[in-house]
């Protein structure tokens, strides 16, 4: 069984050695930007009081209310760490264990009482609580933007919460990232892997996504979210829209109404459903993700554990 102690000694360590890397600088940045954007925008762009406002810049919610959204106001979005959540996930996930391994550090602590599922638990648990801090006081930067921007804010918990699942709903992408990192010994091919498979886990979701309802019709939505729960790497983003939506909206979501409720793809007319069971969605998540998560962090520490260091 690992110890306790030497598994929270050794995250403590990995935590400080966080604080000192130079991609530290572009999360903190990201903290600061939303605000400054904000600001700066507030004489001119007009946006209706919308309490919810800071839902819709984070990306979290299934049925967002798009009154009053201008490019300009997008842009504090853009500017804030949700946006760029899978990129902060695979440059600390890719580096996570390569640095280590190629300096003979790996070897080094590992020499001492020490053991390889020991030290793979303190590295990924410092991991997790470095993601879990980032993304609330990223998603806490995008309400406070969004209050400059749109008004006084509700749900001031949401942030945390959304924050915490964003990194629960990570592990697994930064875990393959890990992994890579890991084999080649090098960062950078770590942190490429990752971005690679957050952006191939995309692609076979929307285009999964057209093909189910090209010959099945239904929600778009709800159908990417489903392919989303069966393969969760895009860094946590449906982990927190799926109990964020179910939160504020109940088991079925009425999706924004946009007026076409038919499209004609491939020369087949579609007819597009509008609401979204997040019901049937839950006990999937419930159910894929923690599966995910136990095989992926078992993966790494089997090549871990096998690796002639």
């Amino acid at each position: 069984m690992p110890r306790l102690s030497v598994v929270t000694g050794i995250a403590l360590v990995e935590a400080r050695r966080f604080l000192a890397k130079k991609s530290t600088l572009f999360v903190l940045a990201l903290f600061v930007l939303p605000v400054l954007v904000a600001a700066a925008l507030k004489h001119y762009v007009s946006v209706p009081h919308s309490p919810r406002f800071w839902v819709l810049l984070a990306g979290i919610d299934v049925s967002p209310e798009l009154q009053g959204v201008t490019g300009s106001s997008l842009a504090v979005g853009l500017a804030g760490l949700a946006a760029w959540w899978w990129l902060v996930v695979s440059l600390y996930g890719g580096d996570l264990f390569a640095s280590d391994r190629a300096s003979g550090l790996t070897r080094l602590v590992l020499s001492r009482p020490v053991t390889r599922l020991e030290y793979v638990l303190g590295k990924l648990l410092a991991l997790l609580a470095f993601l879990a801090l980032a993304g609330i006081i990223g998603l806490y930067s995008i309400y406070a933007a969004s209050w400059i921007l749109a008004g006084r804010q509700a749900e001031p918990l949401w942030p945390l919460v959304t924050g915490l699942l964003l990194a629960v709903g990570s592990v697994p992408l930064a875990a393959l990232s890990a992994l890579m990192g890991f084999r080649s010994s090098k960062p950078l091919v770590g942190i490429i892997s990752g971005i690679g498979i957050y952006f191939v886990a995309s692609m076979i979701i929307s285009f999964g996504s057209f093909l189910i309802i090209m010959a099945h019709g239904g929600s778009l939505e709800e159908t990417a979210l489903r392919l989303a729960t069966l393969i969760p790497l895009d860094a946590g983003k449906s982990l927190a829209e799926i109990v964020y939506s179910y939160h504020a909206h109940g088991p079925v979501v009425h999706l924004v109404q946009t007026g076409h409720e038919e499209v004609r793809i491939a020369g087949r007319t579609i007819a597009l459903s509008t609401t979204v069971n997040l019901g049937s969605l839950i006990p999937l998540l419930l159910v894929s993700l923690p599966a995910w998560i136990i095989a992926t962090v078992i993966l790494l520490y089997k090549i871990v554990d096998r690796a002639d260091l």
